[in-house]
């Protein structure tokens, strides 16, 4: 499950409403979400990006 879906379950199947709240962004610590090798920063955010999409994506498609 990524971090959409239960929001998206909850409002489009379960009917019920969904909030949020406004922060800055999500910490994020190389050590315990990075790759186990060595990669240069570009090919780090690139990851980022492709999981934002993911995300994205699935909130999207869930509970259609």
């Amino acid at each position: 499950m990524t971090d959409s879906e239960w929001a998206m379950i909850a409002h489009r199947m379960a009917k019920l409403k969904v909030d949020y709240a406004q922060v800055e962004g999500l910490e994020y610590h190389e050590e315990t979400n990075g790759l186990n090798r060595v990669i240069r920063d570009s090919e780090k955010w690139l990851g980022r990006l492709k999981l934002a999409l993911i995300i994205s994506e699935t909130a999207i498609k869930t509970g259609k």
